[in-house]
C-alpha cells in the first residue's frame, strides 16, 4: 500500500507540474517552457498536493475518485486548472457531485501563478 501511494503522490507532483508549465510557461511574457522550477517551488508543489491529496482523503473521495475512468494525471491537472479557473477541471469531468466536491476542496487553495525570478528559476506567487 505504501509503494502504491508513493507512485500516486509522485504522480500527482509530476502532473502538476506539467499542468502549470502547460498553462503559464511558453508564450510571451511568460517562463519559458523549459525554465527549471527552484526548490521553493517543487517543494511548494509537493506540499500543496499532499495536502490536497490529505483533503481529499479525509473526506472520502479518493477512493470515489479511483473508481472512475479518470488517471491519477488527469486528477493532478485538474487540481491545477480548478483552483486557477482555467475553464476546465474538476467540475467538468461529467462525474456529478464527486466533481462538485473536488473543486470546492481545489478551489479552497486559492489561485496560484508561476513566473521567472532574477536568478532564472521559477517559482510559484
Amino acid at each position: 500500500m505504501l509503494n502504491q501511494n508513493l507512485k500516486i503522490i509522485d504522480t500527482v507532483v509530476r502532473e502538476y507540474i506539467t499542468a502549470v508549465v502547460f498553462t503559464d510557461c511558453g508564450d510571451t511574457e511568460q517562463p519559458p517552457s523549459d525554465i527549471t522550477f527552484s526548490d521553493q517551488a517543487v517543494f511548494r508543489a509537493i506540499s500543496e498536493c499532499a495536502d490536497f491529496i490529505g483533503q481529499c482523503e479525509q473526506a472520502g473521495l479518493l477512493t470515489e475518485y479511483a473508481k472512475t475512468n479518470y488517471t491519477w494525471d488527469s486528477f493532478a491537472h485538474d487540481f491545477w486548472f480548478t483552483r486557477n479557473h482555467h475553464g476546465v477541471g474538476f467540475w467538468d469531468r461529467g462525474i456529478g457531485e464527486l466533481g462538485d466536491k473536488l473543486t470546492k476542496i481545489a478551489n479552497n487553495f486559492g489561485s496560484s501563478y508561476f513566473y521567472e525570478g532574477d536568478d532564472g528559476l521559477g517559482y510559484f506567487g
